[in-house]
């Protein structure tokens, strides 16, 4: 799929309030840009990584993570997770982990 269509769906996601199902599309596209040669993070993708952590901050898997993490004392800096969106956290909060059987 390319990062247009990938875009596209993304959109029209977040236009049906689906923010699960966009934050993964935009994490998505974003994944999908090309890299920048000299190793930045360029414009568009920034702006695709925000628009995902924007979706994510509406999950219920969000609203519980930060619940979890305002209880901590003392209360850690958050500032990173929008400043800096990387798509982790859309990744750790939004795609199942199974569990390896010992």
């Amino acid at each position: 799929m390319t990062t247009s269509t990938i875009l596209e769906q993304a959109c029209a996601a977040r236009s049906r309030l689906q923010w699960r199902t966009a934050a993964l599309l935009f994490t998505q596209a974003a994944d999908q840009l090309e890299g920048d040669p000299h190793g930045n993070t360029t414009a568009n993708e920034i702006g695709l990584r925000r628009d995902a952590h924007l979706a994510l901050c509406r999950t219920e898997e969000f609203k519980a993570y930060r619940q979890r993490l305002n209880k901590q004392k003392p209360r850690p800096d958050l500032s990173h997770e929008w400043q800096i969106p990387r798509g982790s956290l859309v990744t750790l909060l939004l795609i199942p982990r199974t569990r390896v059987a010992a």
